[in-house]
């Protein structure tokens, strides 16, 4: 039996569709769907960066086969969404998840699969930033990220 649930898909012209997604298909898709967010994330302004990315990394990266992804496309993910990822955990909305993200990332590079670059430095800088920005929610999941991996 396959899940599906029901969204409504907005147009430019204000009008309502209701649509339907079967998840089932969506969870063998995120191999896939993690490829093309490789690719796409680079070009994605902080700004525009929030909760949808996130989701949708979340939900590719509990549901994706990592040992059938490519280094290639790991590499380029993590490489091309870590400062993203990085300067959202100083944003009280964005960092519980967002630590979940950098926490997947460093499990994946710590098997020796993918080289971040520069990722000692990119996690000084956040923990500067998550600390100089003094939102406590933030500080508490950076925290908390730290306990993780030690």
């Amino acid at each position: 039996m396959t899940e599906d649930v029901q969204y409504l898909v907005y147009s430019r012209d204000s009008l309502k569709y209701k649509m339907d997604i079967n998840s089932e298909h969506l969870k063998s898709a995120s191999g896939e769907i993690l490829e093309q967010l490789a690719k796409k994330m680079k070009d994605v302004p902080f700004k525009e960066f929030g909760m949808n990315h996130l989701d949708l990394l979340i939900f590719c990266y509990e549901n994706a086969e990592f040992d059938k992804l490519n280094t290639e496309v790991l590499d380029a993910l993590i490489n091309n969404t870590l400062n993203n990822l990085m300067k959202s955990m100083s944003s009280e909305e964005l960092c519980r998840k967002s630590a979940k993200v950098i926490s997947k990332f460093f499990e994946v590079s710590l098997k020796g699969d993918t080289m971040i670059s520069e990722f000692e430095h990119k996690l000084g800088d956040m923990f500067a930033e998550v600390l100089n920005a003094d939102e406590i929610e933030a500080v508490v999941n950076a925290k908390a990220l730290i306990e993780e991996w030690i």
